[in-house]
């Protein structure tokens, strides 16, 4: 069972989501809270495996436990291995003795050490892929598999450093791979050459490859850079966890500015490789937190309790890292529903209704029967120019979202998707607004 920590008088979020050019609908940044109890995974005492550092994690369910796979560092680079610990709440985790599940193995791609776990269960098998460094600590993508998620087997290189000029011929790091429609997704981020914190050359950027199999991988250039000078994501982009829901890639991703400031960020896409930046998720901790000098490298999942985050975290900034645990704020709730359970408006017509940018759609006013439960609320925006269709629907997850959908007509719309993992009554707000790029967002249309 996934306990919660908010108040019960937790605040509700309202979400401004606004159509960019018919081409793309984007939702208010995605904020994730801490757990007040954070770190969740510790380094371990000295002498241990990961004394030196815990990070990297990547969360998966397997039956009804969590399985963290992560980083484990000794203090030496060939200390470096994978190791995991399992959980029933993902606050409190057991860590898994004996051997690691994978470690450099002497020889070849990875000979001095392996990192950056990421697992996907297909069809009751395991694999995963990771980051091998040889002997010269040159880095590069192998995979394995397994039967059980514990004992790996027939291990390969699968990716490797690009072409002189390639963003990512110097190094590649941090994949994390998904399975979308019978083909393995895979996005990572890699860097042309040496570099430095804060140095305007050879930033870190995120690239996209795909795979029918999971071992022959096609890239597909980059798909993610740095944002423009003054934004948190200014340097150098990294670290990626993407998910997929109902139409909709969620990434997030490591950001760092010029100042070394590290947090994370979400972005949103269609298909993967089209990606549109929503905001910051994660911020770092306060001064003299364990993690004031960095949030990085986020697992994300959906849980009983919402969309949770995984992550690593550094006090100071010289790779002494823990893990820590985020959930997703502002969840929009039923007022009618008394259960915790995943909940669902009744399908209503809506009239057109244009109101000054800001204003609220009170979805109170459109339930007709609190007792009754349905799948979506949608409603129809007609209007003689740039006329959308514009759907609100529930589903069992921990996020506010929006995607472009055309309708039978070739109109574009919105799909936003909300849940109550609390059960709490309460009003529930949502705040729409339609416009287009070139139009100043206090002129756009809003929706009550």
């Amino acid at each position: 069972m996934i306990r919660r920590w908010y108040p019960a008088n937790m605040l509700l979020t309202q979400i401004l989501v606004a159509l960019m050019a018919c081409t793309m609908a984007v939702a208010a940044p995605l904020r994730f809270v801490e757990y007040p109890g954070n770190p969740v995974l510790l380094r371990g005492p000295d002498g241990t495996p990961d004394d030196t550092a815990a990070g990297r994690p990547c969360v998966i369910r397997v039956g009804n436990e969590l399985r963290m796979y992560y980083m484990a560092h000794g203090g030496t680079l060939a200390s470096i291995q994978i190791r995991h610990a399992t959980s029933e709440d993902g606050i409190t985790w057991n860590k898994v003795a004996g051997p690691p599940l994978l470690a450099g193995d002497g020889s070849g791609f990875d000979a001095l050490y392996v990192t950056d776990p990421t697992v996907v269960v297909d069809n009751g098998q395991y694999h995963m892929w990771f980051v091998g460094a040889d002997v010269n600590a040159n880095m590069t993508f192998g995979h394995v598999y397994s039967t059980d998620g514990i004992q790996w087997t027939t291990r390969e290189q699968v990716l490797n450093r690009g072409v002189p000029g390639a963003f990512d011929n110097f190094t590649m790091n941090d994949p994390c791979v998904i399975k979308v429609g019978g083909v393995f997704h895979m996005w990572y981020d890699g860097r042309n050459g040496p570099t430095s914190i804060g140095n305007p050359t050879n930033f870190l950027r995120v690239g996209y490859a795909t795979s029918t199999n999971g071992i022959n991988w096609q890239k597909r250039g980059v798909v993610l850079s740095p944002g423009t000078p003054g934004s948190f994501d200014e340097w150098s982009v990294y670290g990626p966890e993407v998910r997929y829901d109902a139409g909709l890639f969620e990434m997030y991703y490591t950001a760092q500015n010029y100042a070394a400031v590290t947090q994370i960020g979400v972005a949103v896409s269609l298909d993967g490789e089209n990606w549109t930046k929503v905001g910051m998720a994660l911020t770092h901790g306060a001064a003299g937190t364990w993690n004031a000098f960095a949030s990085n490298f986020p697992s994300v999942l959906d849980t009983p309790g919402g969309l949770m985050m995984w992550f690593s975290g550094d006090a100071v900034g010289q790779g002494r890292t823990d893990i820590g645990l985020a959930q997703l704020d502002g969840r929009l709730v039923h007022p009618g529903s008394v259960d915790p359970q995943w909940f669902a408006l009744p399908l209503v017509a809506l009239p057109q209704n244009s109101g000054t940018h800001g204003a609220l759609m009170d979805l109170d006013d459109f339930v007709t029967d609190n007792s009754t439960m349905a799948d979506s609320l949608t409603f129809t925006v007609v209007r003689q120019s740039n006329p959308e269709i514009v759907q609100v629907s529930t589903t069992a997850r921990g996020a506010v979202s929006a995607t472009v959908q055309p309708d039978r007509m070739g109109l574009s719309g919105v799909v936003f998707r909300v849940q109550n993992p609390f059960g709490r009554t309460a009003d529930a707000r949502m705040t729409i607004a339609v416009g287009s790029t070139g139009v100043p967002m206090v002129q756009w249309e809003s929706l009550k």
